[in-house]
């Protein structure tokens, strides 16, 4: 059954590109569109995805366009994969005692 929230191959596509922070003439170039059709397309996404606008969308496209589908793994260290770097916020503040 065809759901509103799917997306055509090419919206997937317009999609895509905005996550990498495409400008619609730069989409339309890359896709050999014209800009009215690669700003329709995005328009479409927009509407499908319930975004209201393009960070919205590029936001959707990283989530929902590079997510491995359901039940797969991520890849992550257990399984071989890169071990993300630690961050300064991961780290944990020593703790002195009290001075008194």
């Amino acid at each position: 059954m065809f759901s509103r929230r799917t997306l055509t191959p090419r919206e997937q596509m317009v999609a895509e590109l905005v996550a990498q922070g495409r400008s619609n003439p730069e989409i339309a170039q890359s896709l050999g569109i014209s800009l009215s059709t690669a700003k329709q397309n995005l328009a479409n996404v927009m509407i499908k995805w319930n975004c209201a606008n393009r960070t919205q969308v590029a936001v959707e496209a990283v989530r929902r366009l590079t997510a491995p589908p359901d039940g797969a793994s991520s890849g992550g260290a257990s399984e071989g994969g890169p071990v993300p770097a630690e961050r300064e916020t991961d780290r944990v503040a020593p703790r002195f005692a009290d001075v008194g």
